[in-house]
């Protein structure tokens, strides 16, 4: 008889255990361990934020309110204020907004990378001394980036050409109170001869915008093109 009652007392102590078992694991399946999330962000990658504010596996872009609107209207994070609401281009921000990440922002205090710096010098200035059969010598062009007087960037130098691309690249933080400068050279021999300086006090919202610097026609150059995108 005490063997009967023992072997009952495992069999059911066996049968309970395995159901709480399996009903935990069903849970951990379903939901992951983040709770009251509001946004897609919230959660880990392949969840979404579902009605009960617990992450569960689904469409990443379902919930994120770069694609809707937020599953609850009491914690939606979009922002619908025409100084920083959503935006496809620039142009659907004010004048002194640039559209980046769907919002229309501020461009300054940003990160910005200036490169693919490319520039056309004059064929009508009379570079470097004259050869030997009497033809004038093509420049040397370079170029350095100031910011606030303190320089930032310095070319390799591009030997006997008019036209040169340059390869290196530069990160800045802008503020509204920053003096920017372009400096492009002819590295001669023993000197340095400015063929032309661009200068920005402060940087005009048109770049930030184009996100690129175009000038054509000053000094000695024909022309002067880079890339100035967001770096972040």
């Amino acid at each position: 008889m005490k063997i009967c009652v023992l072997i009952l007392a495992i069999f059911f102590s066996f049968f309970f255990s395995f159901g709480c078992d399996s009903s935990e694991g069903n849970e951990t399946d379903n939901e992951s361990s983040v709770l009251n999330c509001k946004t897609l962000s919230d959660c880990p990658r392949g969840y979404i934020c579902g009605d009960n504010f617990y992450c569960v596996p689904g469409d990443e872009t379902e919930g994120n309110p770069l694609y809707e609107e937020d599953i609850d209207d009491d914690v939606t994070e979009i922002i619908t204020d025409s100084n920083d609401g959503s935006c496809k281009t620039s142009s659907d921000c004010d004048a002194d907004k640039i559209c980046q990440y769907k919002q229309c922002l501020n461009p300054f205090d940003k990160i910005w990378r200036l490169s693919d710096m490319k520039v056309s010098l004059s064929t009508d200035k009379i570079w470097d001394e004259i050869g030997l059969g009497g033809e004038a010598v093509q420049p040397d062009p370079m170029i350095i980036v100031y910011l606030n007087g303190a320089k930032v960037l310095e070319t390799d130098v591009a030997s006997d050409t008019f036209t040169a691309t340059f390869i290196e690249s530069v990160e800045l933080v802008l503020d509204e109170n920053d003096s920017f400068v372009i400096e492009i050279r002819d590295a001669d021999t023993f000197d340095y001869t400015k063929a032309g300086t661009i200068t920005y006090s402060p940087v005009p919202i048109s770049v930030f915008r184009n996100q690129a610097i175009n000038e054509t026609d000053f000094s000695n150059v024909i022309s002067f093109s880079a890339k100035f995108e967001p770096a972040n």
